[in-house]
C-alpha cells in the first residue's frame, strides 16, 4: 500500500493572465506561486515523503523544490508528466479559447475523450502517457510515500480516470494552484483520502488550465 500526494504547481504569470498554459509553455512561478510553493512545507513538515516527482517543466520543479529541500530529496522529472498539449489553444486568453474549444469540450463531456485539440492531444492520450508512467513507478519501486507535483488539466484527467474510470468527469475536478490531493494506492486501485485541500493557501480565484 502506498500514499500519493498530487499537488498542482504554483501560480505563473500565464495563470494570472487567464491564458491557456499547456505543454509547450515553460513559464516560471511568479511571486504568488513561489509563496504557494513555500506554503507546502507546513503541510509536509510532519508527513513522510520518500520520493519527489515533477514534470519536465520548470513550474512543477520550482513548486516541488521547498519540500524536496526540506526532506533532503532530489526531484525526479519525467516528460510523460508534462501538461496536456493544447495545440492551437496554447497561449490564448481563456475567453478567446472558450469559443474555439466549446465543441471539443462538449465531445469530451459526452464521453468522446479520444478527440484531440487541434494540433494537440486528446485526454485519452494524456491519461495513457501519464498514468502508465506513474503506475510503472509505483509498481516497480518500494518507496511508500510519493509526492507528485503536476499540472491542472493533467491532474483533472488522472483523478477522473483513477477515481471514476471515465475521463468525462474531469471538468468536475477542482484544481487551484498549490492544492493538494491525497490518494492511497493498492494493487492497481486508487482511493481518495483528501481532495483539493487548500487550507494552507491564501487563495486567488481558480485558473481553469
Amino acid at each position: 500500500m502506498k500514499k500519493l500526494y498530487l499537488v498542482r504547481h504554483g501560480e505563473t504569470d500565464i495563470n494570472r493572465q487567464w491564458k491557456i498554459q499547456g505543454r509547450s509553455i515553460d513559464a516560471p512561478l511568479n511571486a504568488t506561486g513561489e509563496a504557494q510553493a513555500e506554503a507546502l512545507t507546513a503541510f509536509f513538515k510532519t508527513r513522510p515523503v520518500d520520493v519527489v516527482i515533477a514534470s519536465s517543466l520548470q513550474r512543477t520543479h520550482q513548486t516541488a523544490t521547498p519540500v524536496a529541500e526540506m526532506k533532503g530529496l532530489a526531484i525526479r522529472p519525467y516528460k510523460e508528466l508534462d501538461e496536456m498539449d493544447f495545440g492551437d489553444l496554447e497561449g490564448l486568453p481563456v475567453d478567446e479559447a472558450g469559443p474555439l474549444s466549446a465543441g471539443i469540450k462538449e465531445k469530451w463531456e459526452a464521453g468522446n475523450t479520444d478527440v484531440p485539440v487541434q494540433n494537440g492531444e486528446s485526454p485519452d492520450q494524456v491519461f495513457e502517457r501519464a498514468s502508465t508512467r506513474i503506475l510503472q513507478l509505483l509498481n516497480d519501486q518500494t518507496e511508500k510515500n510519493w509526492l507528485f507535483v503536476l499540472h491542472g488539466r493533467l491532474m483533472r484527467i488522472l483523478l477522473s480516470g483513477w477515481l471514476h474510470g471515465d475521463l468525462r468527469y474531469m471538468e468536475k475536478v477542482r484544481h487551484a494552484n498549490g492544492a493538494i490531493n491525497v490518494l492511497q494506492y493498492n494493487n492497481g486501485n486508487f482511493e481518495p483520502l483528501l481532495l483539493h485541500y487548500t487550507s494552507h493557501l491564501n487563495l486567488k480565484p481558480e485558473i481553469q488550465e
